[in-house]
């Protein structure tokens, strides 16, 4: 009962349940732009990564792992001061991970030999916020990503592996694990419907989910880094030029300190388990309709 309700709580938080709204397409195109208070379009992302995980009491080697991503969403781009553009985007995404899809590991002839190698199935939903510049015809947004997730994880294990390690690995494998996703990215808008973004991905899967104290971790996080935005965008307002920067900065500078201290206790600041981290470079491209 506490998982189901604890589900429900997460899809709240994000806006999901509108899936739920059953109208012809123009209606529904219409309740996303009342439910979220904008004008919101259409859009699909491809991305590619290299990434490897980590974990801190972890004694072996992971080998790194390649991933294809697939992201569906609604996306809205729009002027907030001068000439400073506003990035609000929320979506569902779904992505395979596996160390045969590791392309710059076959290019550096790395050798997977000895190491765990992992493959996980991850699929979840999240939103973009961002503030960046008009230059010509191109919008260069930078922005923090935050997302929840739910991944399968397997393994390749090397025969030498330790007893510690099996039992840290058996602790993730078998079903899927509750996790969450956040990214700093750069966006270049090139047209009105094409752009490629970059970004660095730093992401924890939980080994289990124990709800009330992620969820005072979580309030505790949310209301920091709402607060840091708020902030930020009265900055913005005032200095055009060098307000989104500083919205960047300190967006993300707050948010990789909170996935830093979760990284030894995943609950922070609840005395709680190490989480399994997986820290990704990827690019991608997306289609705005």
């Amino acid at each position: 009962m506490i998982k189901k309700i604890s589900l429900l709580i997460l899809i709240a938080a994000f806006g999901v349940p509108h899936l739920l709204f059953s109208q012809s397409e123009e209606g529904w195109e219409n309740y996303v732009d009342w439910a979220w208070q904008g004008d919101f379009r259409p859009f699909i992302e491809a991305t590619y990564g290299d990434g490897i995980p980590k974990r801190r009491d972890f004694q072996g080697e992971f080998a790194r792992f390649g991933v294809a991503e697939a992201k569906l969403g609604y996306s809205e781009i729009k002027r907030f001061e001068k000439y400073v553009w506003g990035l609000d985007e929320r979506y569902l995404f779904g992505s395979y991970s596996s160390t045969d899809l590791n392309l710059l590991q076959d290019i550096a002839k790395e050798d997977t030999l000895g190491k765990v190698q992992p493959e996980m199935i991850r699929f979840g939903f999240g939103q973009r916020n961002g503030y960046g510049y008009q230059i010509g015809p191109i919008e260069l947004l930078p922005f923090y990503q935050f997302a929840m997730a739910w991944t399968e994880v397997k393994t390749k294990r090397p025969v030498n592996l330790v007893q510690e390690d099996v039992d840290i690995l058996d602790r993730y494998e078998g079903e899927y694990r509750f996790g969450e996703v956040n990214e700093t990215a750069l966006k270049f808008q090139l047209f009105k419907s094409l752009a490629v973004t970059g970004s660095y991905e730093y992401s924890l899967v939980f080994p289990r989910h124990i709800f009330w104290e992620w969820m005072g971790s979580y309030l505790l996080r949310f209301t920091a880094i709402n607060a840091i935005s708020v902030f930020s965008e009265d900055i913005i307002s005032r200095t055009a030029f060098l307000g989104p920067l500083f919205y960047f900065a300190f967006k993300n500078g707050l948010a990789y300190i909170f996935y830093n201290s979760m990284t030894y206790n995943m609950n922070w600041p609840f005395k709680s388990e190490k989480p399994l981290t997986l820290e990704t470079f990827k690019l991608g491209v997306s289609f705005t309709f």
